[in-house]
């Protein structure tokens, strides 16, 4: 289009431009007329107070209000503060939220970038200000999704962190090829958000794999012993916290022996066992993992660090993998609940693989709702039997 758009307010101390920002400035109804050459519009405006919010959280859902705004929802909170200090202020969202942050005179003091300095909360935004007692500031958030967006704000005053820790101890114990999840916890709970670091000193017997501030992930890669650091990043708060790993070897499997697992996996809602085993024949093995009611499997062997076997399922779970004696293999299993419950502890048995002689559900009938998700898993007879393939159809797809 040609030409320039230009827009008019009827009465600039309800509605008018500042900064190149077209602003409601105060309570009250207006008139804009946007003019581009011979043609014209006008819309009128009115202005409300914006919501009060005190220290805490404040929650609500966002809407698109396409007469209003265009292709955005917008909300506008203010707060005026009873003593000088500094504050924060976040936004918690799952979707994209624009917030901007005014003083007083409407000059705005932060904008989203964008970025998510919280990881741990999904933060859209994050603000650290000095607020002036007696003075209003205001929180403007934006969203432009075309549904309701469900929001939280918060403002609170700035508290610097005293004390950083290590959730699971100070000193932990892990076999060879486990899987570790540090986390790092500032205190006291309400603390103020600071940015953290990890560090390893032995990387080649606890390796490090990722981090972020609040927590990071290792795998146990030898026997030996590791100090593992966490530190805070902030010119304001120095903080520190260490955990010493020692690193053993992962105890022996017995063929034929059925062995308890009770461990919990460092950093997760799991149970999980890491055991070795060194056949005396050649042959193909099957191990399995049994026990357990309302969780899933995981499981893989490895021999020289290289997976010859891997899989994984609901109810109890049987892998098969052909061993050669004398070699020494690491079998690693982890139970995970899958609907919210406790951790299960299971049981882990490795023998000699027979073949199947027959195969059931363990039931004649099953009778379910349309839509409904059915679990149906063969029972292979003897115990453990491995079938050398199987398929499952239905007569009526």
């Amino acid at each position: 289009l040609d030409g320039t758009c230009t827009l008019t307010f009827e009465d600039e101390e309800i509605v008018g431009e500042k900064d190149g920002w077209d602003v409601a400035v105060a309570i009250g109804t207006t008139t804009v007329t946007a003019t581009w050459g011979e043609f014209t519009a006008t819309a009128q405006v009115t202005v409300e107070e914006p919501t009060k919010i005190q220290l805490g959280t404040t929650e609500g859902t966002l809407s698109k209000d396409v007469t209003a705004l265009g292709n955005a929802g917008c909300k506008t909170f203010s707060f005026t503060p009873e003593e000088t200090e500094s504050y924060e202020f976040y936004s918690l969202s799952e979707y994209d939220i624009d917030v901007y942050v005014f003083d007083e005179e409407l000059n705005y003091l932060e904008w989203n970038n964008d970025t998510d300095l919280m990881s741990e909360n999904e933060h859209d935004f994050y603000s650290i200000n000095e607020l002036t007692a007696g003075e209003t500031y205001y929180f403007t958030i934006y969203v432009y999704d075309d549904f309701d967006v469900p929001y939280s704000v918060v403002l609170n005053k700035v508290v610097d962190p005293t004390s950083l820790s290590i959730a699971q101890g100070e000193e932990i114990t892990v076999c060879v090829g486990t899987p570790v999840t540090l986390q790092s916890v500032l205190g006291p709970e309400d603390a103020r958000f600071v940015e953290r670091s990890w560090s390893c000193d032995n990387t080649d017997v606890f390796g490090m794999s990722a981090s972020e501030d609040d927590y990071a992930e290792f795998t146990a890669n030898q026997v030996g012993t590791a100090i593992v650091t966490v530190k805070t990043v902030d010119d304001d708060v120095e903080l520190t916290a260490s955990c010493t790993v020692t690193v053993t070897e992962a105890p022996a499997l017995e063929e034929d022996v059925l062995t308890s697992v009770t461990q919990p996996l460092v950093g997760q809602d799991a149970t999980f066992g890491l055991f070795t085993f060194t056949p005396e024949e050649d042959g193909n093995y099957v191990v399995a993992a049994t026990g357990y009611k309302k969780s899933a499997c995981e499981m893989n062997v490895k021999a020289d660090g290289s997976v010859v076997a891997m899989g994984g399922g609901l109810g109890d779970f049987t892998l098969e993998f052909n061993a050669t004696a004398g070699e020494t293999y690491r079998i690693f299993s982890v139970v995970h609940p899958v609907n919210g419950d406790e951790p299960e502890d299971f049981e882990i048995i490795v023998k000699k693989s027979v073949p199947a002689t027959s195969v059931s559900f363990g039931y004649d009938s099953l009778v379910g709702a349309v839509g409904d998700v059915l679990y149906l898993k063969p029972i292979f007879e003897p115990e453990f039997g491995a079938p050398e393939n199987y398929s499952i159809t239905a007569d009526k797809p």
